[in-house]
C-alpha cells in the first residue's frame, strides 16, 4: 500500500503489521497489563498511523466557508424595498459586516457603533474623496466632523451619522459617531443583537447605510414593510 509522510504522521492506513505485533503480545503473554509501556507503546503508534484525510478536511472547511459567504451576501428583500423607495432611490448596495452588538455600542456615553476592521467583508465602498475626508479627520486631525452618511435603522427611520475611523486595540475601526445615539434612542437593541450593516448609494450617490435585522423577524420594527420609511 502506498504511504506518504505528512510531517511525522504516515498518510494511509494503520499499518497491518503494527496491529499483528499487538495481537501477538497479547496472546503470548494474556497477562500484560493493557496499561504496561510495551503495549502503549504500540497502540500509540497505531494511534499515529490511523489515516488523516488532511486535504478532505480543508475542502470541506472551504466549501462551507464558500457557503457561508454566498449566503450572507444576498441582498435581503427588506434592504431592496428600503432602496427602491422613492426619496431614495438607491443602488449599488454592498454588504460591510455582521455586526453583534456589545454593551459598549448601546451605551449613551460612548456615543458610537464600532464596525472591527477585521470584519469588514467589504472594504471598497468609499470613493477617493470620501476616504481622503475621513483620512484627514481621523489621521490628519484637520478637519472637525468626519464623513456625513445616511443610516436606516431596523425601525426604516433616516438617521445622519458622521463615519470615521477610530484607533481601538491597535487597529483603525469605522465608526458611525454624531447622531448615533438618536438611533439608539429610537430602537431596542439589546446586547447580543445581530444586525447586518450594508451600504448603498442614493439616486443622487450620497453614500448610506442600513441595518438591516434578522431576515426571520416579524414585528413591524424588525424587518416588516419598507412603507413607513422617514427621516429624523
Amino acid at each position: 500500500m502506498k504511504q506518504e509522510t505528512f510531517g511525522r504522521f504516515e498518510v494511509g492506513s494503520c499499518s497491518r503489521s503494527t496491529e499483528l505485533q499487538e495481537e501477538r503480545e497479547l496472546i503470548q503473554n494474556p497477562n500484560l497489563n493493557p496499561g504496561s509501556s510495551s503495549l502503549s507503546s504500540v497502540v500509540n503508534e497505531c494511534k499515529k498511523r490511523r489515516p488523516i484525510n488532511f486535504c478532505q478536511e480543508e475542502e470541506e472547511e472551504r466549501s462551507l466557508k464558500k457557503r457561508r459567504i454566498v449566503q450572507d451576501t444576498t441582498i435581503p428583500e427588506w434592504l431592496v424595498n428600503v432602496m427602491m423607495r422613492e426619496e431614495i432611490n438607491g443602488y449599488d448596495p454592498k454588504l460591510i459586516l455582521a455586526k453583534k452588538l456589545y454593551k459598549s455600542d448601546i451605551d449613551k456615553v460612548q456615543s458610537r457603533l464600532s464596525l472591527p476592521s477585521n470584519q469588514v467583508v467589504t472594504s471598497d465602498f468609499l470613493s477617493e474623496e470620501e476616504s481622503r475626508v475621513i483620512y484627514e479627520q481621523s489621521v490628519l486631525k484637520n478637519r472637525t466632523e468626519g464623513l456625513s452618511v445616511v443610516l436606516v435603522d431596523p425601525l426604516l427611520k433616516k438617521h445622519v451619522v458622521d463615519l470615521r475611523k477610530w484607533k481601538m486595540g491597535g487597529n483603525w475601526n469605522y465608526v458611525f459617531v454624531d447622531g448615533w445615539n438618536q438611533v439608539v434612542s429610537t430602537n431596542t437593541f439589546k446586547v447580543g443583537n445581530v444586525y447586518h450593516v450594508w451600504s448603498f448609494r442614493s439616486g443622487g450617490g450620497k453614500l448610506c447605510f442600513a441595518l438591516v435585522p434578522p431576515r426571520n423577524s416579524s414585528d413591524s420594527g424588525h424587518g416588516g414593510s419598507s412603507s413607513g420609511l422617514s427621516s429624523r
